[in-house]
């Protein structure tokens, strides 16, 4: 139950809640097998095999290149691990970036961006859409659009682009 409140019911949340028992086992056989003074031993082999097969390491920072109409703007990303935001049309995750990055990038205002129902009504940008999020800090829409050349990392491709009304703290200017 925990595995599915964390990582969801879906094809994918139902892989990780796998992996999640699977890793749980593992963890307590090698607690058995170690005894009981070489558990912290055995925790830190698990932590690793998680690493392992999830990916990567979690959070930190990723380097950033947007390029739209003959522009490019590198940037740097946070890897926040409950970033959960989704494009409603597509599913694919969606990179959120500040304020600023829309201002430089795409001449969107602040004042755009804090009312995205009347800057999606008035054009002000061909392809905007509506994508709808739950914070910390509550809901609402964000302005968004898909751009086809994103680089994250060593990724690249097509990627849906959210403009948060507001500029991140820290040293970096998107989320992903």
């Amino acid at each position: 139950v925990m595995g599915l409140v964390a990582f969801g019911g879906g094809r994918s949340g139902l892989g990780r809640t796998a992996l999640y028992m699977v890793l749980n086992m593992a963890a307590g056989g090698l607690s058995l097998a170690m005894g009981g003074e070489k558990a912290l031993l055995a925790a830190l082999l698990v932590c690793l095999l998680c690493l392992v097969a999830l990916g990567g390491r979690p959070g930190g920072t990723v380097p950033v290149v947007l390029r739209w109409q003959g522009r490019a703007e590198d940037i740097t990303a946070l890897r926040d691990t409950g970033h959960s935001l989704r494009d409603p049309v597509s599913g694919e995750p969606v990179l959120v970036v500040s304020a600023p990055v829309a201002g430089r990038l795409f001449g969107l205002g602040q004042e755009q961006l804090k009312d995205p129902v009347l800057t999606l009504s008035r054009r002000a940008l061909p392809g905007l859409r509506l994508i709808p999020y739950n914070g910390v800090n509550g809901n609402g829409l964000l302005l968004g659009l898909r751009l086809q050349d994103v680089q994250v990392g060593s990724e690249r491709g097509s990627m849906v682009v959210a403009f948060a009304p507001t500029r991140f703290g820290g040293s970096y200017e998107a989320l992903t």
